[in-house]
């Protein structure tokens, strides 16, 4: 569970607050954020993985101050419509990855990755350099790779605005533990806790 206690934001050297007082709690399960295309999404996504500390107020996640957890502590996963890759890679390589930095095991990390890309019909890409991708790959690939590691908190912003190939059903039921956020400015696109925000402020 997060929970927003009065969150102000202000980008330094800015005149205006790009949030204004947010109160509200995201609960285990699926949640959105709608937000316009300048309502604070990406504000949001910095403050939820410590990118940026909000001006005032405070965010807690299960009555911990996020600003007391350790980053290696914080399992939450972030996916965008433009995923971050080592491009001279392979696909295997960097879906192993979350599993490489953990330090497991390297043969039952490339086992497993494999097992993930056959599922999402991606095994044929394996040996393939990332830089070799479409866009439409490279999102599918971010979504397997997602999937490799138990998270707490799963943010999703602007996926499916872009990518109506992904499996919902498969990503929801794989993170049924974790605290879920969909951060889009498609209110068609709205599932589960529903919080919309316009003007920097909870509407």
């Amino acid at each position: 569970m997060i929970t927003f206690n009065d969150i102000h934001l202000q980008w330094q050297y800015e005149q205006f607050e790009l949030l204004k007082g947010i109160s509200c709690t995201l609960k285990e399960g699926i949640n959105t954020i709608v937000c316009d295309s300048q309502g604070g999404k990406t504000s949001i996504c910095k403050l939820l993985t410590k990118v940026v500390a909000p001006t005032s107020g405070t965010i807690t996640v299960n009555g911990t101050n996020l600003a007391d957890i350790d980053n290696k502590d914080l399992d939450l996963l972030y996916l965008s419509a433009n995923p971050t890759f080592f491009n001279g890679k392979s696909v295997l390589y960097n879906v192993c990855y979350p599993l490489l930095v953990r330090k497991l095991n390297k043969a039952y990390a490339k086992a497993y990755a494999m097992e993930l890309l056959e599922e999402n019909n991606l095994a044929h890409l394996a040996k393939t350099k990332v830089r070799k991708l479409s866009a439409q790959e490279k999102l599918l690939m971010s979504f397997v790779r997602g999937q490799t590691v138990d998270r707490q908190i799963v943010l999703l912003d602007d996926v499916f605005d872009t990518a109506e190939l992904f499996d919902q059903h498969r990503l929801f039921s794989r993170f049924n533990q974790a605290c879920t956020v969909i951060l889009t400015s498609n209110s068609d696109l709205a599932q589960g806790n529903v919080i919309t925000i316009d003007g920097g402020v909870i509407v």
